[in-house]
């Protein structure tokens, strides 16, 4: 036992912090924290106010008898109609159009998207129809109608409720059929963060796609421009609110309310599908190819749901060439 007055070994070990120590590392660390919130919320901010005022000055509402629509125009040239996927809007069109290509590209935002309510229209019937209606406000007689993911049905229901407007359909990793049920499980989660426009701000702005498609990102590895493609369609989901009452309708849509013949469709059709697609099944992609008469198909090797931006130097001749023999 040590002499009295003196600690033993184990008692010199303990050292205790000096409060002003702790005050000189807490106080800056906090400081620095807040100091990144402020930045971080007003940078936030700035994005929103930039984001809104991009996509209100890159479309128009025309006003159609079935009710108000959304979309831009690029190009001149024979009209192609692109019907986005679950999420987008008019924007995530345009990630798809190639207006110096010699072919006029119209956008629209579908129904529950941005500026185009889900009154006019909910179903992909409806749908088809507010299509039609568009093309008579533009004075439009005929078009090529591209139909990209769930925008599938309604470009399907047009080529089969209004042939003689059709010069030809352009199904891209596009939904023919009902969903599995399986695949609802990730949304009937994240459909309660989908809304969030912050958090999903943090996602989209950290590369989160790449992250989830890590395929995608080698696909895409020293290909800036293609890079760039798939940013701004991921851009697209940006901000969620004005879009989730299309999405939630597009879930209700692609669950169960699909019955097509495709047997019955005679316009010219090329097919589009990755068959390492994890969205839309590569399996739907053979069905409407096998099933739809005389329809061409492009199966891309490896191919993700993104197969027309990460692929586009296969796709894009076979989709020109296309075009050119059925412009009419």
């Amino acid at each position: 036992m040590p002499p009295a007055g003196r600690l033993s070994p184990c008692s010199r070990r303990i050292q205790i912090v000096n409060p002003m120590q702790l005050q000189t590392v807490i106080f800056p660390a906090l400081l620095f924290g807040l100091i990144l919130i402020v930045w971080l919320v007003r940078y936030y901010q700035q994005s929103y106010q930039e984001k809104i005022s991009s996509l209100l000055a890159g479309s128009r509402v025309y006003e159609t008898k079935l009710g108000p629509v959304e979309a831009a125009i690029l190009g001149e040239g024979p009209p192609i109609i692109v019907l986005h996927g679950a999420g987008g809007g008019y924007d995530r069109g345009q990630v798809y159009a190639h207006p110096d290509l010699g072919y006029q590209y119209i956008v629209l935002s579908r129904p529950g998207y941005l500026r185009t309510p889900l009154t006019s229209g909910k179903t992909p019937c409806q749908q088809a129809d507010l299509v039609a209606a568009l093309m008579d406000a533009l004075k439009i007689k005929k078009a090529f109608i591209m139909g990209v993911s769930a925008g599938g049905p309604t470009a399907i229901e047009f080529s089969l409720k209004f042939p003689e407007r059709c010069m030809g359909l352009i199904l891209s990793s596009a939904v023919n059929q009902p969903i599995p049920a399986y695949k609802f499980f990730a949304y009937a989660i994240g459909k309660y963060i989908i809304p969030s426009t912050f958090i999903t701000w943090l996602f989209l702005n950290r590369g989160g796609l790449f992250a989830i498609r890590p395929n995608l990102a080698f696909q895409l590895f020293g290909k800036p421009e293609k890079q760039k493609q798939i940013k701004n369609l991921v851009a697209s989901l940006w901000p969620p609110r004005p879009r989730f009452a299309g999405l939630e309708n597009d879930m209700e849509n692609i669950k169960d309310q699909l019955n097509y013949s495709l047997a019955e469709i005679d316009r010219p059709t090329l097919v589009i599908h990755g068959t390492s697609d994890a969205v839309i099944s590569h399996r739907q992609g053979v069905r409407a190819a096998d099933q739809i008469p005389g329809a061409e198909f492009i199966s891309v090797k490896g191919g993700t749901h993104f197969c027309l931006i990460s692929h586009s130097e296969i796709i894009q001749p076979v989709l020109l060439d296309f075009l050119d023999r059925h412009t009419s």
